[in-house]
């Protein structure tokens, strides 16, 4: 294989918790040497998905999140002992954040990245309720995050 070619396997391609690590210069913004959690592999017929970026910044999220006067429980707080494979810290997801983005943009920051082990399912659940929650994100956003629930306490919002 080439070097600077990675094959993609049924392992490393998008489904709801997989990780991946944005290595300085992967090109998401401010975001790069930041965990990106897949939330929705599959969110429309162009290919889309929505991912959510770690942050070891919990308290700064917090604040901004009340400011911005969202739910507090959008803010969803991923213990260092639910992914200690990964995680030196606590750190969060803030849902108010979830992005959506092509496939092709995804894949090309497959390549500026390094797969890590999956989120436990609670874990995305969890992420999954915070978007459901926000305000700052579409109904129809919102409405695949309810179908995406898979552990036992579904929401109803």
């Amino acid at each position: 294989m080439s070097k600077g070619i990675r094959s993609i396997t049924v392992s490393n391609l998008p489904h709801k918790g997989s990780v991946y690590f944005l290595r300085k210069g992967a090109g998401f913004g401010k975001r790069d040497n930041h965990f990106m959690v897949v939330i929705i592999p599959e969110c429309d017929l162009d290919h889309c998905l929505v991912v959510g970026i770690v942050t070891s910044k919990i308290e700064k999220r917090k604040i901004a999140a009340s400011a911005d006067g969202f739910d507090p429980e959008t803010i969803v707080t991923i213990k260092k002992s639910d992914y200690p494979q990964k995680l030196h810290v606590d750190s969060a997801v803030d849902c108010n954040h979830a992005q959506k983005i092509t496939r092709a943009f995804f894949d090309d920051l497959l390549n500026k990245s390094d797969i890590c082990p999956d989120l436990p399912e609670q874990v995305v659940d969890d992420i999954l309720r915070g978007i459901i929650k926000s305000s700052n994100v579409s109904d129809s956003l919102r409405n695949l995050a309810k179908a995406m629930i898979t552990t036992k306490a579904r929401v109803s919002v």
